[in-house]
């Protein structure tokens, strides 16, 4: 007869083994058109700071992690182990499953101010592309049960007046 053994661990250890990781990311990028979607010749924005708070009492956000885009305009939050870097950041784990959080920018950055929210068009792939922050500079969101893998977050910054020119002297227009 075959004789089986029992394992029992402590609650924490199968919690701990059933963790969730959850990951946030977007895409920060120079909008020189002002419609509020990433075009093939608009650049991205590098060293634009990107703070993750989350709501620890209902209307009450907690700042839980912070970043930098890097050369690329990326910027990149997780909840699982690894070394972070300015612009990636690891053990944020605050990130949880059934929570709300928001991903806050600055209302200017390199002199250009926020571009229009969530422009998709008409194209299929325009949601993956548009800038999703609000006109004070957050993208609200929250994580289901089984965590929260969106890669989409994208910010846009676009004219800040009227008339400005771009670097390369060429007018800008809305």
């Amino acid at each position: 007869m075959k004789r089986f053994r029992l394992l029992f661990l402590p609650l924490c250890y199968i919690l701990a083994l059933e963790r969730i990781q959850g990951q946030v990311s977007g895409i920060v990028f120079r909008d020189f058109n002002g419609n509020g979607i990433q075009d093939a010749n608009q650049p991205w924005l590098a060293d634009v700071p990107v703070e993750l708070y989350k709501e620890t009492s209902p209307g009450v956000f907690t700042l839980i992690a912070s970043a930098t885009t890097d050369a690329n305009g990326n910027y990149y939050f997780s909840s699982a182990s690894g070394a972070s870097t300015a612009s990636v950041i690891y053990d944020v784990t605050q990130l949880q499953p059934n929570m709300s959080y928001e991903l806050r920018f600055p209302l200017m950055s390199g002199g250009f101010s926020l571009t229009r929210p969530n422009s998709s068009g008409l194209d299929l792939n325009a949601n993956e592309r548009d800038s999703d922050a609000n006109t004070a500079g957050v993208i609200p969101f929250s994580t289901d049960g089984s965590g929260r893998n969106d890669h989409s977050f994208d910010v846009g910054y676009g004219l800040s007046a009227p008339g400005l020119l771009h670097r390369d002297g060429g007018e800008e227009l809305n």
